[in-house]
């Protein structure tokens, strides 16, 4: 995968984040805790780890490893609707900056993890992008237990 087609799949990835910031929205800010079970992550668990996750990867990618230590420092706790939307723009912010410094010799380097795998610098952009979509649909399917419809998932505007 070449720059300019990281490249446009972020671009499109920035629309797709219009909605996922609706649908953070739509979270009544006393159901932040929201989990239909025990063993689930909470509603704004769910939403932290979906840009904690982009945001591991993208630096990951930009220094050429990912750590244990670098999820670790991610564990965030956050109060309020606010809170999440704030990161969450300010982890796609970075994620795009990221991407715009990369060349495509950097992209097809091979970025080590603390998990032994080393990956394609570019999987890592996918990898973030697919765990995005997964928890969303969580996001969704908690909403609905609670009564409240989401967004239209493809509501861009």
């Amino acid at each position: 995968m070449e720059k300019k087609d990281v490249l446009g799949m972020l671009e499109y990835f920035d629309r797709v984040q219009k909605v996922t910031f609706k649908v953070i929205k739509s979270i009544p800010a006393n159901k932040l805790n929201y989990k239909p079970c025990p063993e689930v992550m909470s509603l704004k668990e769910l939403v932290h780890h979906i840009y904690a996750n982009e945001k591991v990867f993208a630096q990951g990618v930009a220094k050429g490893f990912i750590s244990e230590e670098d999820f670790k420092k991610e564990n965030r706790k956050h109060g309020s609707i606010k809170s999440l939307l704030d990161y969450a723009k300010s982890v796609r912010k970075n994620t795009n900056r990221i991407a715009k410094k990369l060349t495509d010799k950097q992209l097809k380097r091979k970025v080590k993890t603390f998990w032994g795998a080393p990956l394609p610098a570019f999987i890592c952009f996918t990898a973030f992008y697919d765990e995005h979509w997964h928890h969303r649909g969580q996001l969704y399917t908690y909403l609905r237990l609670l009564g409240i419809k989401p967004p239209d998932l493809y509501d861009y505007n």
